[in-house]
Parts: structure tokens; C-alpha cells; sequence
């Protein structure tokens, strides 16, 4: 289970990498915005990781219980609640992108 985390977080960290070398023969102004769009990008990522993780503990325990149903049931719940979330959000830093902006 380790080595999937593991990838998955140094692809994230060369996607950074990446963006930032690209974007950094632009201007400094596009590297600072740059900086500010992915702090606010992994505040949001890290709350959908939680999310994912506490859903993988109550699957892990169903799937452990042989409860086919509840894993079903959990896993519609942490799909059907996290799309809500990504409608809320994405609407709140699209309408409200200054405010985030500024916190920053």
C-alpha cells in the first residue's frame, strides 16, 4: 500500500516541478501566481485525501466484516457527498477567487 502513495506523491511533486519549469521563463509574475494557485490546489487536495482515507478505513472494515452491502453503501455515500463538495467548492473559489487570493 505504501509504494502507490509513494509514486503518486512524487508525480505530484514532479508535476510541481514541471509547471514551475515551464512557467518560470514567462515572468516573475506568473511564477507567483503560479506558487498561490497550488497552495490553494493542495489545500483542497488534502481535504479530498482525508475524505478518501477515512472512506478506505469503514470500506476496509465492511469488506472485513463481509458486509458487501455497507461497502456499497459507504462508497456511494463518500462518491455522492464528495461530488457535492467538489460543486461547493469550485463554485466558492471560482466566484470568491479574490478573497482566497488575499489570504495568501
Amino acid at each position: 500500500m505504501i509504494l502507490p502513495i509513494t509514486i503518486e506523491n512524487l508525480l505530484q511533486m514532479m508535476a510541481g516541478f514541471v509547471s514551475m519549469a515551464m512557467i518560470g521563463r514567462i515572468s516573475t509574475i506568473a511564477i507567483g501566481s503560479l506558487g498561490l494557485s497550488t497552495r490553494i490546489t493542495q489545500i483542497v487536495w488534502a481535504l479530498f485525501k482525508g475524505i478518501a482515507t477515512g472512506a478506505s478505513v469503514f470500506v476496509a472494515q465492511a469488506y472485513g466484516a463481509g458486509n458487501r452491502d455497507k461497502m456499497r453503501k459507504v462508497s456511494m455515500q463518500t462518491i455522492i457527498s464528495s461530488l457535492i463538495l467538489v460543486i461547493i467548492l469550485q463554485q466558492l473559489l471560482f466566484w470568491k477567487a479574490d478573497f482566497f487570493l488575499k489570504g495568501f
